[in-house]
């Protein structure tokens, strides 16, 4: 039997919702509608708005008749030039403001700003500062002006300033001369509240409280001056008309009638509307259920099957059958994700493979690198520490001089084999750095002092340019610096075979720090445009044959350039085939006072501390090994039991006391991390156990310290730490000689 097709199903349901856009006209005129309604609301109110102010006008009007009628008058035209007109002045004042019951104040005003005569006689407090600008604007108006002013109430009723409009009307005498045939004196003021414009509304529309509740306001601006009626939050509706023009500031101004109403009594027709649309509505929607019901019941059976399908994929059961469906899509989808199962799986099971192998690698890494670093610090550990011994004894200067360059050259080759195999700590630029009083000038000559046979041996020159001054001390990693500037230095002398090279170093002071350059110069071979930009990349050199003919890795200048940038510094080059190379090293280091004022007790006071009567185990199968820490700790008075692994390691511990242990890692019959823990089990109060080991990466130390031992001392041994730790763990109990 032929199954239905999917798209079929939806071109019908889509038919049966389109009764959805029967909805949407059905809300469309009805938001028309009610966008018609307050449309016709809002025309209705503009056309009152401006019949409101046209009747205003009117009335300003007839009042600045009114005001021009009395400033013609002789009595108040010539008041301002002749007092004797004052009394009968007064009256006529008085007579006008009594008859015109918008009029709450009249006043005649001389050409200086001084009110002559006023009714009431409050009206005569008004400040000098008011009336000269009224004055100013309205004899250059030469007619009747409006203002608004803030004047004390003039009634007794009226305890607040309140705004009045003020018409300002030029007193003009009449004279005899053809010329000037007026002669203006001063002008007429009249104060009208604005509050009683609003009011005089009301006895022109002769209703005794505004329709609708009508929110009135006469606005400057936008500054309300007087308001009746108040509609609180309701939505309303707003109109504005101009009454007059205003002087305001030198500038005219409109004085507006602001007309507000609500939106309810224009919507009772829309109330009807909206109420058969919201049957309408309601009647669509329980049809719109039903339907959407249907619906749901339609496809819910085939999206449940490919739910239950992909939650069954998601398990990582792709094994599932495909179960059949009503629809051709569904088969489809259906058939698409259990092949996207399958595919899904056997990437699964590649990946897995692929990690084993990578773990496997990983692991095989981990232990490649930590038979290195014992195979490689075990015979630098007996050169160092046989070094150490003899530098403790009597030797000439020329002797001291050779050993003292062996001992740096030991330590750059430590600094090299523990940047190179602790891989983790380098790529992600993990490598701590130190922060000790170094001798910068020291370091440069120590350095000129390592390379000048080298330089001698291949007949070139190598000399120094350094600043005067004879010490500069600034705190930094003195072994991370020197093997920057002797791979530097190397590199020059192994490049270089006429001419010489030169070790510069320039130090300016900034504040509390250095402003250091190292400069190293040399007159080789000299590196081309092209490769300078490759050339501090890892495993790359200059050309091809660099290594046939040179030796080298290629990781010296890269491992240069990140410790660099780790101290905060950088590096660049100039170079030029066949001229030689410079390379320019910058750093900012703190300034610092020398090592003498900052180690309170010098290696030389910690050397004549005697630990006699003291008994350390020490665990180490090596002979050389075993011969080298003898000596540094019979050097200290120190009685040594030596075992070769770590079962002995655990005999001696139980049957003798001892007040340190001293436990190598790597060990035949038994290690020392087996040991340690087999110590710490059966007596917890056991002597401070220290690892004593080649394995010096920092998942080695985390290994020791997790398997009960204290501390750690990395091979080749310092005597100056291991000095340390006996202080450390023994200080308490050692005795000073007197």
């Amino acid at each position: 039997m032929r199954t239905a097709k999917f798209s079929h199903a939806l071109f019908v349901s889509i038919v049966w919702i389109s009764l959805v856009p029967m909805l949407l006209v059905v809300l469309f005129f009805g938001y028309q509608f009610y966008q018609n309604s307050l449309a016709q609301a809002q025309q209705t109110l503009n056309w009152r708005a401006n019949n409101d102010a046209l009747a205003l006008r009117q009335q300003l009007f007839k009042t600045v008749i009114d005001n021009e009628r009395l400033a013609n008058s002789k009595a108040i035209a010539e008041l301002p030039i002749r007092i004797l007109y004052s009394q009968f002045a007064l009256t006529q004042l008085q007579e006008y403001v009594t008859q015109s019951p918008n009029i709450h104040a009249a006043m005649v005003i001389d050409k200086a700003g001084f009110i002559v005569e006023g009714f009431p006689l409050k009206a005569l407090n008004m400040d000098i500062a008011t009336t000269v600008p009224l004055l100013q604007q309205s004899v250059q108006q030469a007619g009747s002006s409006y203002f608004v002013v803030e004047f004390e109430g003039l009634q007794s009723s009226e305890a607040q300033p309140i705004a009045y409009l003020a018409i300002a009307t030029p007193l003009n005498l009449e004279r005899e001369s053809l010329s000037t045939p007026y002669q203006t004196t001063g002008i007429l003021l009249t104060l009208q509240p604005i509050s009683s414009l609003i009011s005089s509304l009301a006895q022109i529309e002769q209703v005794e409280q505004f329709a609708y509740n009508n929110t009135y306001r006469v606005m400057l601006a936008d500054n309300e001056l007087a308001q009746a009626g108040t509609l609180g939050s309701q939505a309303q509706l707003t109109a504005r008309s101009e009454i007059v023009a205003i002087l305001h500031n030198e500038a005219s101004s409109p004085l507006t009638l602001t007309l507000s109403e609500p939106h309810e009594p224009h919507l009772s027709a829309l109330r009807r509307s909206l109420a058969f649309a919201a049957i309408l509505i309601l009647s669509l929607g329980i049809l719109a259920l039903l339907l959407a019901r249907w619906l749901v019941r339609r496809f819910n059976q085939p999206l449940k099957g490919i739910t239950l399908l992909s939650k069954r994929y998601a398990q990582g059961q792709y094994e599932s059958q495909v179960q059949p469906f009503s629809y051709r899509e569904f088969e489809k989808i259906s058939a698409n994700l259990q092949s996207m199962a399958k595919t899904i799986e056997a990437q699964i099971a590649s990946l897995k493979e692929q990690k084993h192998r990578a773990q496997a690698s990983e692991r095989a890494k981990s232990l490649f690198l930590a038979n290195m670093s014992h195979e490689l610090r075990t015979p630098l550990n007996g050169i160092f520490g046989y070094l150490q011994l003899l530098q403790s004894t009597p030797l000439a200067s020329q002797q001291a001089q050779y050993t003292r360059q062996i001992q740096l050259s030991t330590q750059m080759l430590l600094t090299v084999i523990n940047d190179i195999l602790d891989f983790s700590k380098i790529e992600a630029n993990k490598v701590v750095l130190e922060r000790q009083p170094c001798d910068l000038i020291q370091l440069v000559k120590d350095i000129n002092e390592l390379f000048a046979p080298g330089c001698a041996q291949k007949g070139i020159r190598c000399t120094l340019a350094l600043p005067e001054q004879p010490q500069v001390y600034a705190l930094c990693d003195e072994m991370r610096l020197r093997q920057v500037l002797s791979n530097l230095v190397s590199n020059a002398v192994k490049f270089t075979s006429r001419g010489g090279i030169e070790i510069g170093l320039q130090v300016s002071e900034k504040g509390l720090s250095y402003e250091c350059e190292f400069t190293v110069k040399d007159t080789g071979v000299g590196i081309a445009k092209e490769l300078r930009g490759q050339l501090f990349q890892p495993f790359i050199q200059a050309q091809a044959s660099t290594t046939r003919e040179f030796g080298g890795t290629g990781l010296g200048l890269s491992i240069c350039k990140r410790l660099l940038e780790l101290m905060g510094g950088s590096i660049s080059l100039a170079s030029e085939p066949d001229e030689g190379s410079t390379f320019v090293v910058r750093l900012t280091l703190e300034r610092s006072a020398p090592l003498s004022q900052i180690n309170a007790e010098p290696m030389s006071s910690l050397q004549q501390v005697r630990f006699d009567g003291f008994r350390v185990l020490v665990a180490e199968d090596n002979p050389i090994n075993q011969r080298v820490i003898t000596k540094f700790l019979e050097k200290q008075g120190v009685a040594v039991h030596l075992v070769e692994n770590g079962e002995q390691a655990i005999d001696a511990e139980a049957k003798q006391a001892f007040d340190l242990i001293l436990m190598d890692i790597q060990m035949p019959v038994m290690d020392g991390l087996s040991a340690s823990r087999a110590i710490c089990a059966h007596n917890p109060e056991h002597a401070p156990i220290i690892a004593v080991s080649a394995n010096a990466m920092s998942q080695d130390i985390e290994a020791a310290l997790a398997a009960g031992m204290q501390d750690h001392l990395a091979k080749p041994i310092e005597y100056q730490a291991l000095l340390a730790i006996l202080h450390k763990w023994l200080v308490k109990k050692a005795t000073q000689p007197s």
